[in-house]
């Protein structure tokens, strides 16, 4: 049973729908050349930003003329899930603010995103119109990255590279790409299945052709097993409605032909023509996967309650490597700069203590058990494709750091879920408290967000200009107004020509400044250009037992390094002779 709504609150609904639209459709493809990275050190993703605080804005100020909320046992255990996830904050002894901070905003911000869309969105018609957008926006992800095969030439105009050898969309990595899409065709999958009329059905059989294609070309594992996955859960739902509504028939060949031209097309492309895709050799490496989540589980043994501390997986992750790798204990090489165990729950798990992936399991369990009690088991099924793609490739790698559009649509498709499973109770609306609370919430998530977000724009602007002239000095980064999410990579550049320049000039006190800081960075981010760095300086000093000291500490920290090795030996032969 369906809640209705007068004709008077679609037109707010409407303009709800429109932002995220305006977001996922077009939005995300907004970009520009760039460093690379991760989080707001991506265009996109300051974009998305300013697009998300426009959208929290409306949904609020919408929320608050309504008058009345919603409640459910769902939306309570999501409160209270993330209020534990941020628990650990108050009682370990260590952990790293900066790198911690942005992580708790997030999800923060992923609960509002989830009340929202259940507060606002209270119809069958309007949840199928939301996916319905997710539905257009991987169909344009998908047609980027069939441009990015097919007219390279073309898509270089923006930050494709035909040299990288394979497409990956507006996300500048295909997997977190062929995630996206395929999000998009289970949305393709759930309506297909599920709404009664089929007058769209060009829609459908398009995006089924060129996704499915992309995600061929893109040679993403996660993308294909999503693909797999989707289409043989939501499968016994499409073939029992062939049973039941003969003119249903003709629709699902028409729309498994295009599935399938999709994939033959691209499997031409890429074993014909030999372009786009990875060989069946290459997909099937895990790039050391086993031995980061053995030593996690480890290191989440060794302190199951308290963590090793928000914000610090990076740096207490190479510790403990060392140290076991230095007992004998682990003779395998660590994948470089690994900020992240490639699976979310092992990343609460390390640095939280058991306490973060239980509340993410609970969650998880008690979302699938309403869906399955309140469906048949076909319908539920194909609800659950929904989340799949998103939820896969948070446990094999890092999309919602990549792409806050990914977590965008992750937290949508949780509300969707929620409301699906209970909004069948017909849940009575509370009356509203504090709405001048929320108004002015309204007004100032936006009024912080955008100029924020601005400005890191400036700031990725002018850091990729320093890197395209070759670092040669800072005339470009001195325009840099403020640094926000490229504060790493902007005070490395910084402190990196001082470094030079002081080395140069044999300028003691910009040497200094440099260890200085180069001793604070390797606390929360140990990389091993840093430690070659912080040694020079050092060495240029005179003080060649310090130097000796940081390249001893960087070859037990990264035993597998060859420049540190090299360096290493360089020095002390240096000091020998």
């Amino acid at each position: 049973m369906s809640i209705t709504v007068d004709s008077q609150k679609k037109q707010p609904k409407q303009g709800f729908l429109l932002l995220i639209a305006a977001y996922l459709v077009f939005g995300v493809h907004f970009n520009f050349r760039n460093a690379g990275g991760t989080g707001l050190e991506l265009p996109y993703n300051a974009f998305g930003w300013i697009f998300l605080s426009l959208i929290f804005s409306y949904g609020l100020w919408q929320f608050t003329k309504q008058k009345q909320w919603y409640s459910s046992n769902g939306i309570r255990l999501l409160g209270v899930c993330i209020l534990l996830l941020i628990l650990p904050l108050a009682f370990q002894e260590f952990f790293q603010a900066s790198l911690a901070g942005p992580r708790v905003l997030a999800i923060t911000a992923g609960l509002l995103i989830t009340l929202l869309s259940y507060q606002i969105l209270r119809t069958e018609a309007q949840w199928n119109q939301l996916l319905k957008i997710i539905l257009y926006a991987g169909s344009v992800e998908a047609c980027l990255c069939l441009l990015q095969q097919f007219a390279p030439s073309i898509a270089e105009l923006g930050v494709y590279k035909a040299s990288y050898g394979r497409p990956f969309g507006s996300f500048q990595q295909p997997n977190v790409a062929a995630t996206f899409i395929a999000t998009g065709l289970a949305a393709n999958l759930f309506l297909f299945a599920s709404i009664k009329t089929q007058r769209t059905l060009i829609g459908f059989c398009f995006n089924a052709l060129v996704s499915s294609a992309a995600l061929l070309l893109l040679g993403s594992r996660v993308g294909l097993l999503s693909l797999l996955v989707i289409v043989l859960l939501a499968m016994p739902l499409l073939v029992s409605r062939c049973l039941t509504d003969l003119q249903f028939r003709k629709p699902f060949i028409t729309w498994f032909i295009s599935l399938t031209a999709g994939l033959i097309l691209a499997g031409i492309s890429v074993y014909i023509l030999e372009s786009g895709g990875r060989s069946f050799e290459h997909m099937s490496k895990t790039h050391n996967r086993q031995a980061i989540y053995s030593q996690a589980v480890d290191m989440l043994i060794e302190k199951p309650i308290t963590g090793w501390g928000y914000g610090k997986f990076e740096s207490e992750f190479l510790e403990y490597f060392a140290e076991h790798t230095a007992k004998g204990d682990y003779q395998h090489p660590l994948i470089a700069n690994l900020d992240h165990p490639h699976n979310e729950l092992l990343l609460w798990a390390v640095e939280g203590g058991l306490l973060g992936p239980l509340v993410l399991l609970t969650l998880a369990v008690y979302i699938v058990y309403r869906v399955f009690s309140h469906q048949r088991i076909k319908p539920a099924l194909a609800s659950l494709i929904l989340i799949i793609p998103l939820a896969a490739h948070a446990n094999t790698e890092y999309p919602f750091y990549q792409s806050i559009a990914h977590w965008f649509m992750f937290c949508l498709l949780i509300g969707f879920l929620l409301w699906q499973s209970e909004h069948a109770s017909n849940n009575q609306p509370r009356p509203l408290k504090w709405d001048f609370f929320y108004r002015c919430f309204a007004l100032l998530i936006p009024l912080i967000a955008i100029p924020l977000m601005l400005l890191n724009l400036q700031a990725i602007k002018k850091v990729t200009e320093h890197h395209q002239a070759g670092k040669s000095n800072l005339e470009t980064l001195q325009q840099v107004i403020h640094p926000m999410g490229q504060w790493k990579r902007f005070f490395f550049d910084v402190m990196t020509y001082r470094l030079t320049q002081g080395i140069r000039h044999q300028d003691k006190t910009a040497l200094k400044a440099y260890i200085d800081w180069a001793e604070a960075f390797i606390q929360h981010t140990p990389r091993d250009i840093i430690f070659l760095n912080l040694a020079n300086a050092y060495w240029h000093l005179g003080e060649t037992s310090k130097a000796i000291d940081v390249l001893a500490k960087a070859h037990y920290l990264l035993p597998y390094n060859q420049r540190i090795e090299r360096s290493y030996r360089s020095a002390l032969k240096k000091v020998e002779g």
